[in-house]
């Protein structure tokens, strides 16, 4: 039996090296693929440039005619057109009327100053004022897929009406951040002049995407020549690249932003050289750099904006600034001058969501493989040993939220004895104080005990330890 055991080691030991060796061996592969690959040269612009010269009269014949007899317009009968006027202007007015009703039900209240009142009173203001047009832009894609959704190749018209939505998207959204609709001002520390620049420098890269998104739709649907599409997405990345270094150029003025001049100044010189790489032929390396940048500078604002408002909120509760915190507040038990129990570690939950989960998401931007991305979600999930401790972020969060959720239940508890159930029982002032003293204990040591034993401490020791005590006494 002893021998069987050993020869099962032996075999456990040597295919654990052999699995080492294969992940070597397919981790040196895929370095390899990925780097023949972004260093495989294509044509350059000025090889683009005199192919499609030679073939002029070809394409644009092939594009005006594609455009005339594919526009989708053709394909309506008269029924289909008045329901499209009557459909089209319909979504405006209901969106005027929307619009109506949300600013009739403006309050006041979120003209104080703090960033969740200033952020909700532009989400107000701003949503009202593009609420037409977002409508209008759900209903014009809606109408068309319905009508000519079957059709193929696309109609030129489905394909324009299909990038609405997101383009007047995007127009709001960067309204709502940098120039919201008055009476709101910006919530985010730019001056209302300097934000209206930016946004207007948004809103010509916004256009820039859309013009992109319509020529190569209308090629890619009319099955145009590769060297077509080459040029054109090399033309159009190089104006979007244009006007995305004028946008940090802008930005870099911002007095917020002086000490990261040296990053802005380094993400202009990464993108050109990029953009550079793509005009020489390295599609796939200009691609790379260019999604990278444009991703992780997306996820580092979507990760300072909910760290900023959801920070604004715990500071409402922690100092009662506003209606709905201090009626929270109250129900909890929460005195004038103390801090929200157990919100520190909120606190310190959310910040790790969020940047936990930028780092996560930059490293997919950032093509790490994904051996290494599996690697750590194990570790996340699993657990990584630090000497003679086990530690599991996953478990550890969840410690701090049920930590939390069970001190601010606890302390609704002890609100609700004071205010309420103590007063039906024949006890003295002093004995209701100590029934809520050893109740306060109580949740505290409830709290901590779930909140270690969700970090996986094993209490049979504990247990032991309790039960030699008793027999001691």
């Amino acid at each position: 039996e002893k021998a069987a055991v050993e020869k099962l080691q032996s075999r456990c030991q040597l295919l654990q090296l052999r699995s080492k060796e294969l992940e070597e061996a397919i981790s040196d592969i895929q370095s390899q693929l990925l780097k023949q690959r972004m260093l495989n040269r294509e044509d350059h612009v000025l090889r683009l440039l005199v192919i499609n010269a030679s073939n002029l009269d070809e394409w644009w014949q092939k594009s005006r005619e594609f455009v005339t007899e594919h526009s989708g317009l053709e394909l309506l009968n008269p029924l289909e057109w008045v329901m499209l006027f009557r459909s089209l202007p319909a979504a405006w007015l209901a969106g005027v009327f929307s619009s109506k009703f949300l600013l009739r039900k403006f309050d006041h209240k979120f003209e104080k100053e703090g960033f969740a009142n200033e952020f909700t009173l532009a989400l107000l203001t701003t949503g009202a004022a593009y609420l037409p047009m977002l409508l209008l832009s759900l209903a014009a894609p809606i109408y068309f897929l319905i009508a000519t959704g079957d059709v193929r190749p696309i109609p030129v018209v489905n394909i324009f009406a299909y990038g609405l939505p997101l383009v007047v998207g995007l127009l709001f959204v960067s309204r709502l951040l940098f120039a919201p609709v008055e009476p709101a001002k910006p919530f985010i520390a730019v001056e209302y002049g300097y934000g209206v620049k930016v946004r207007n420098r948004i809103h010509s890269i916004i256009i820039v995407g859309f013009v992109s998104y319509l020529m190569l739709g209308i090629l890619h649907a009319g099955s145009f020549p590769d060297y077509l599409r080459s040029l054109t997405i090399m033309v159009m990345s190089t104006i979007m690249v244009v006007q995305i270094i004028l946008l940090l150029r802008l930005i870099r003025r911002s007095d917020a932003l002086k000490d990261f001049t040296w990053a802005i100044i380094l993400v202009n010189v990464l993108l050109f050289v990029s953009q550079i790489g793509h005009l020489l032929g390295y599609v796939n390396l200009g691609y790379m750099g260019k999604r990278t940048l444009r991703g992780g500078i997306a996820l580092w604002g979507l990760a300072i904006l909910a760290h900023k408002l959801l920070s604004s909120l715990f500071d409402s509760l922690d100092l009662g600034a506003s209606s709905w915190s201090r009626k929270l507040r109250s129900k909890v038990g929460v005195k004038e001058g103390k801090v929200f129990p157990g919100l520190f570690l909120v606190r310190l939950a959310v910040t790790v969501v969020i940047w936990g989960g930028f780092a996560l998401l930059l490293m997919k931007v950032l093509g790490v493989s994904s051996a290494v991305f599996a690697d750590v979600q194990a570790m996340i999930v699993s657990g990584v040993t630090v000497g003679n401790f086990h530690i599991v972020p996953a478990q550890f969060f969840w410690a701090l939220i049920s930590f939390s959720v069970i001190v601010i239940v606890g302390n609704w508890i002890k609100s609700r004895m004071r205010k309420r159930w103590l007063n039906l029982l024949p006890i003295s002032t002093s004995g209701r104080d100590t029934l809520l003293t050893l109740t306060g204990y109580i949740v505290y040591t409830v709290a901590a005990l779930f909140a270690l034993g969700m970090m996986g401490m094993d209490y049979s020791k504990l247990a032991l330890i309790f039960g030699a005590l008793s027999v001691g006494i």
